[in-house]
């Protein structure tokens, strides 16, 4: 399973406990990281510790927002924090737009949202790689997003080179 509705519905079976009732075992995923993904805690944990990553706060509050915004300045990234990219985040480049784009946090299945600090503008490549039980990584093949960051790569038309 893959995607933003693979996730939303494994995380949904588990919680429900379908998966336990009938003996399902997600292969590659646990509660622990549909919980991460969620409450987008994630991103300090799969990334290489030697990776910096744009800096992001999960907010519960719009006063939390506010706080965040004033640290990161704008523009910025408003994302209902257990969505993959698409649906209900966007960038928001004033302070009326980010209330605007918070304020539904309560919709989201974790009722919080994660402002991040934007990188529109950047460009995009991605490695796809392949790990096995004993740590041996092979790059299976590099991939550049033609859009420029801030384009979901979902969204993005991309280019893997031979």
């Amino acid at each position: 399973m893959g995607g933003q509705t693979a996730l939303n519905t494994a995380v949904a079976l588990y919680e429900n406990g379908v998966l336990e009732r009938y003996g399902v075992e997600l292969i590659g995923a646990t509660s622990t990281p549909s919980s991460a993904a969620r409450t987008g805690s994630g991103s300090k944990t799969s990334s290489p510790r030697s990776v910096a990553n744009p800096p992001q706060r999960v907010c519960f509050t719009l006063a939390e927002v506010r706080e965040t915004v004033a640290e990161l300045g704008l523009p910025v990234v408003v994302r209902p924090s257990f969505t993959m990219g698409g649906l209900g985040s966007g960038m928001a480049h004033s302070a009326e737009e980010v209330e605007r784009m918070a304020a539904p946090a309560g919709a989201s299945p974790s009722a919080n949202v994660l402002i991040e600090e934007s990188i529109y503008g950047w460009k995009e490549f991605e490695l796809e790689l392949m790990r096995d039980g004993h740590d041996n990584v092979v790059v299976v093949c590099s991939i550049e997003n033609v859009d420029p960051m801030g384009v979901h790569t979902g969204d993005s038309v991309t280019v893997a080179r031979r």
